[in-house]
C-alpha cells in the first residue's frame, strides 16, 4: 500500500521501499551552476571559436574589410607563453 511517512517526508511505494524527494540545496545548486558554466566555456572554446575563425577567414578571403580587421585583432590578442 502506498502512502507517506510523516516522520521522514518520504513516499512509501508498493514494495515497501522509500522514495525520497530531492531537495535543491546550496551544494546541489553550486554543482549544477559550476557544471553548466564549464560546459558553456568548453563549448565556446572548442566549437564556437574555431567556427567563428573559419567564418572570418572565408569572409576575409572574399575581400570583406571588417572580417580582415577582426582576424587582425584576434591574432594580436592571441597570447602564447614561450
Amino acid at each position: 500500500m502506498a502512502g507517506w511517512d510523516r516522520d521522514t517526508d518520504q513516499q512509501i511505494v508498493q514494495d515497501g521501499t522509500r522514495e525520497g524527494t530531492m531537495e535543491l540545496g546550496i551544494w546541489n545548486s553550486m554543482a549544477i551552476v559550476l557544471g553548466f558554466s564549464l560546459f558553456v566555456i568548453a563549448l565556446d572554446e572548442y566549437i564556437a571559436k574555431p567556427w567563428r575563425k573559419r567564418s572570418w577567414e572565408k569572409r576575409a578571403a572574399s575581400g570583406d574589410k571588417e572580417a580582415q580587421e577582426m582576424l587582425r585583432i584576434a591574432a594580436s590578442a592571441n597570447v602564447v607563453d614561450e
